[in-house]
């Protein structure tokens, strides 16, 4: 795990998590997650408060996106006066923040590819660019 604070061993530093639960089959809920770090396709980072200007660190997930940067959507529905008629996505990383807050929906969202604790943030940012 790589740490942006001077002089803390990340060694040393607690992991900031949820406990995932298991599936129906008796896997832990973040198999496909750990296998993905296992794999060196997920690494794990550390940005502490003091960095971030927040209450206290995030941990993250750095990947490459392979697929996209943009997410086209047309509102479909009938009546449209509440939402913009188009709009895209710019997909520069997926789920919730990191924070953890009881009253967030992305923590909802959490399926078995994604960690509901960390965001995972793209870092080819040049592809993003082009």
């Amino acid at each position: 795990m790589k740490d942006h604070s001077e002089g803390k061993n990340v060694k040393d530093l607690p992991l900031v998590r949820t406990t995932p639960g298991t599936t129906h089959d008796g896997k832990p809920f973040d198999f496909y997650v750990q296998k993905m770090v296992g794999k060196g396709d997920l690494k794990l980072e550390r940005i502490p408060a003091n960095i971030l200007g927040t209450p206290r660190d995030i941990e993250v997930y750095r990947s490459t996106r392979k697929s996209g940067f943009i997410s086209d959507w047309k509102n479909m529905a009938e009546d449209s006066s509440y939402c913009s008629e188009y709009w895209a996505d710019l997909k520069i990383g997926r789920g919730a923040c990191g924070f953890r807050c009881a009253e967030c929906f992305l923590i909802l969202t959490h399926r078995v590819k994604a960690d509901p604790s960390r965001h995972e943030l793209y870092e080819n940012v040049d592809d993003f660019y082009h």
